[in-house]
């Protein structure tokens, strides 16, 4: 299936695919583009991903991914990324290369959103910075960030504690 198959067909072949779990008749192979697996698909009977051509952007990759995390998945999903690694150039293979570089810009996009702070010295700045002028709504803003920001690092931090230190007047 590529972008260009029309809705109809495209909706077709889903359903024939998921009728494969429906009637646990063994399994079903469906190829698809990069760009047609990540638009509007829900693919539970899929128990394996297999990224045949990489994508430049990681977003697009994390989309055809998705396609076989939803609701009524009920197996676990392994995702294959297979790598041609040329014996002469090794690591500097082109697809060694564009896998390295795939997997640095996931990692700044993921930086960009969320600040690496892991300590409580850390959380008591970026509580400082978000608390100056501060009214309200920013008080909301702060708490709801720092409660996320500890949850995503994991960090044992009890940023009421710490941003009464800070209040908000």
């Amino acid at each position: 299936m590529s972008l260009y198959t029309p809705p109809h067909r495209r909706q077709e072949i889903v359903d024939r695919f998921q009728l494969g779990l429906e009637q646990n008749i063994g399994f079903n192979i469906l190829v698809l583009s990069p760009r047609a697996a990540g638009t509007g698909l829900t693919l539970t009977a899929a128990t394996h991903v297999i990224h045949l051509s990489r994508w430049w952007n990681p977003a697009v990759e994390e989309q055809c991914n998705d396609r076989t995390h939803r609701i009524g998945q009920s197996k676990p999903v392994n995702i294959h990324v297979p790598i041609a690694i040329h014996s002469k150039f090794q690591e500097n293979s082109f697809d060694c290369l564009l896998h390295t570089l795939l997997s640095d810009k996931k990692n700044l996009a993921e930086l960009a959103l969320w600040p690496t702070a892991t300590t409580n010295k850390d959380f008591d700045n970026i509580i400082r910075g978000l608390s100056v002028g501060g009214n309200e709504k920013n008080k909301r803003i702060v708490e709801t960030t720092m409660h996320q920001l500890a949850k995503k690092t994991q960090t044992n931090f009890d940023y009421e504690k710490r941003y009464n230190r800070y209040r908000l007047i």
